[in-house]
């Protein structure tokens, strides 16, 4: 899985706020790969690239056994700086230590399915949600199309 992106505008950048939106129909928080299991986020922060590194070891895991498949739908595209310990003040921005992702809160971050029981993917959605910095939560979501103003109709799940 890829890391970081390969060409930016800049190497570095300012640090950025998360935007915290309250828009249902936004694209973030439609479920797009058939699955009926995901994990959204209640708050907003920034994850890392190492938190999407172990999160994606421990689906591969845990979902090989049990035939199940898994969407990660996180990407790192900000770099994060921090100068030397020690260091005097001035002498510009320091070095990229690690990548991370601005995620605000209702962002579906992953999705997954597949010919497993319902009990087993809850249990490993629960290790998963433990390697997560922010406040995350499981959400059953199934979205049908309805004639309706908005495109969609919102039917949620409580597990």
């Amino acid at each position: 899985m890829k890391k970081n992106p390969d060409n930016l505008k800049f190497r570095k950048y300012h640090k950025g706020r998360v935007a915290v939106k309250e828009t249902y129909l936004n694209n973030k928080k439609f479920v797009y790969f058939g699955t009926f299991l995901g994990i959204m986020a209640i708050g907003s922060g920034r994850i890392t690239s190492k938190q999407i590194e172990t999160i994606r070891l421990l689906l591969s895991k845990r979902l090989k056994k049990r035939k199940g498949f898994y969407k990660i739908r996180l990407f790192s595209d900000v770099p994060v700086t921090q100068k030397p310990v020690e260091s005097r003040m001035g002498k510009g921005k320091g070095a990229v230590k690690y990548w991370a992702m601005r995620v605000s809160s209702g962002k579906v971050l992953l999705e997954c399915g597949g010919k497993s029981s319902l009990n087993n993917l809850i249990k490993v959605l629960r290790q998963v949600q433990s390697k997560f910095s922010i406040r995350t939560k499981i959400v059953n979501l199934n979205f049908k199309v309805s004639k309706s103003r908005s495109r969609y109709s919102r039917i949620k799940f409580k597990i």
